[in-house]
């Protein structure tokens, strides 16, 4: 588990009030996709689950056929920062840009 990514993702639930129902945030967030020359931008809810061991983000409206990119982003695998009040952003292990989550 990345620490550092579980605090980021603690900062930015916290900074924007989302308060868990049921150990489940759920919200609206326009996602900014970063993988390839053009991003593009989508809206869609976003889930946030804490489990045992991590922290998983998930984009519930979104098509991996149509975007060619997962869905589902753990603490675990992929590195979060927390930017400005509102923004979260994701990033591979290797510290490319995969996409940012806007509220």
């Amino acid at each position: 588990m990345d620490n550092n990514s579980v605090l980021q993702l603690q900062q930015f639930i916290k900074k924007n009030a989302l308060d868990p129902q049921k150990g489940i945030i759920l919200f609206n967030a326009t996602i900014t996709l970063h993988s390839n020359e053009n991003p593009l931008i989508i809206s869609s809810e976003v889930q946030i689950i804490t489990l045992p061991k991590e922290m998983v983000l998930y984009i519930l409206e979104f098509v991996k056929a149509t975007h060619l990119q997962s869905e589902i982003y753990s603490t675990r695998l992929y590195h979060f920062e927390h930017t400005g009040n509102t923004t979260l952003v994701i990033k591979e292990p290797d510290g490319g840009l995969l996409l940012t989550v806007s509220i």
